[in-house]
């Protein structure tokens, strides 16, 4: 039992209250518990709620944009999930599409200029910023002699000056290429 004194002077007295602790205890304990459950019971929500959407708005779109860029790579042809979120994630989704057709069109277009490269007669050579040869056609190795192991990796300088013909030819062809420039020489 606790118990407590109070004056009331305003009256004119004094006060004595006599409190069972006990019942008052138990009481403070089961509202203490209670609150306690309700906060868990709240973060636990609140913690579900967070997840689910992440899972929603994040993962999900993401591993449909995954899935899509993966089936692209196989059947060459890339398709967009239709229900892609219109944030980030479906533009990320949007500028895929856009790139994966650009690279696409690119490899047609470059396909059809290998054909081209391949079919003639005349030697074709495509060098890299360097000067240094990356591809050679059949027409320049049938025109030179050298085959493509010879001659990829090395400049049009070091080759040409390899090969028997005249001085002037060979600078030509090399301050053509230098610019970046078409040049026709006769051999």
């Amino acid at each position: 039992i606790g118990i407590r004194v109070e004056s009331l002077a305003h009256l004119g007295g004094v006060m004595v209250a006599a409190i069972d602790l006990a019942s008052v205890r138990g009481e403070m304990s089961h509202a203490l518990i209670i609150s306690t459950l309700r906060r868990l019971l709240a973060r636990a929500l609140l913690l579900g709620t967070i997840y689910a959407l992440i899972c929603l708005g994040v993962v999900r779109p993401i591993t449909r944009l995954a899935s899509a860029i993966r089936r692209s790579n196989a059947g060459g042809q890339y398709k967009p999930p239709l229900d892609m979120p219109p944030n980030e994630i479906g533009a990320l989704a949007d500028t895929f599409g856009e790139t994966w057709t650009k690279f696409t069109d690119s490899l047609r277009t470059n396909k059809m200029l290998a054909l081209v490269a391949n079919g003639t007669q005349a030697g074709v050579l495509i060098a890299d910023e360097t000067g240094r040869i990356v591809w050679s056609n059949a027409g320049f190795v049938a025109l030179t002699g050298f085959e493509r192991s010879e001659i990829e990796g090395r400049t049009a300088d070091e080759i040409l000056a390899s090969y028997a013909r005249p001085i002037g030819a060979v600078k030509a062809l090399s301050e053509s290429l230098r610019r970046a420039e078409s040049c026709n020489i006769e051999m």
